[in-house]
């Protein structure tokens, strides 16, 4: 297997950036395990500490009543009221068409 000219240091090499990119292009795979490790394990922690936070109680009622409150106009309360409720029966149902279909498990 040939090696990476960049892997192999020279003599004249010795500078420490050269050094430090020789190391990072060796073991790149492990520095980046390391990053996304890292990365993970902040947003584990940014995440926790959120929802550890106690919530505002007085925006959450405010919030809250404010949603409750429901407000009809004159015209949707009359038309409401003139709804026939579920227990009146004032009309039966409707009479089926003759030659309707019947079913067949009844007795």
């Amino acid at each position: 297997m040939k090696k990476h000219p960049a892997t192999t240091p020279t003599p004249q090499s010795t500078n420490k950036l050269e050094t430090l990119g020789i190391l990072l292009i060796k073991n790149h795979y492990f520095v980046f395990s390391i990053i996304i490790i890292a990365s993970l394990s902040l947003v584990v922690y940014l995440v926790d500490t959120t929802l550890q936070m106690p919530s505002d109680s007085s925006y959450r009622d405010q919030q809250t009543n404010a949603g409750s409150t429901i407000k009809f106009d004159k015209a949707t309360i009359d038309k409401i009221k003139s709804l026939r409720s579920s227990s009146d029966t004032q009309s039966a149902l409707p009479p089926l068409p003759s030659g309707s279909r019947t079913n067949p498990f009844s007795e």
